[in-house]
């Protein structure tokens, strides 16, 4: 062996293990993983067998993601008896910025907090807010980065209506 071959292998070596952690995105036809196995506090997770999910990521220093909040509380508002739950996730660090925060914002959804940080590395979070729209099999069905007012908020009624059949 010589000094080009190894270095070659080691370049290849380097090129699959960035495929690989690439690849760990969630995508549209992922299968949300199980979330009793990451450290989350807050509400603690229902069962969302049968569902449709709204699961997003937030933080609390995040100006998108206060922007965003309205809207999950009308849609969990508007289609909560309908089999819907809005999930979110806060990446905050200090445990007491998501508590003030829940309890000023969650009454109507979900809310807990990725305490190591696990989850939102695992579903590769670039911007935030982040979310994924789960269908009741527990597939990802679509992906939103970001939140735009009078946008964001219309596709996330379009899509719920369709997956819970209210067109």
């Amino acid at each position: 062996c010589n000094n080009l071959t190894w270095t070659c292998i080691l370049v290849l070596l380097g090129l699959l293990a960035t495929a690989n952690c690439v690849s760990a995105a969630w995508q549209p036809g992922d299968e949300l993983p199980d979330l009793s196995s990451y450290k989350l506090e807050g509400d603690g997770i229902p069962d969302l067998n049968g569902k449709v999910v709204l699961v997003d990521f937030w933080a609390t220093w995040c100006v998108p993601c206060k922007v965003s909040f309205p809207s999950m509380i009308e849609l969990a508002k508007t289609f909560g008896n309908d089999g819907f739950i809005v999930l979110a996730i806060s990446v905050d660090k200090k445990a007491d910025a998501f508590e003030k925060w829940r309890k000023r914002y969650g009454a109507n959804i979900v809310m807990v907090r990725d305490i190591e940080q696990k989850l939102v590395a695992d579903a590769a979070i670039g911007a935030m807010p982040a979310s994924f729209l789960v269908n009741p099999d527990g597939r990802i069905v679509s992906t939103h980065s970001g939140f735009v007012q009078g946008k964001t908020d219309i596709a996330y009624k379009e899509e719920i209506s369709n997956l819970l059949g209210k067109k």
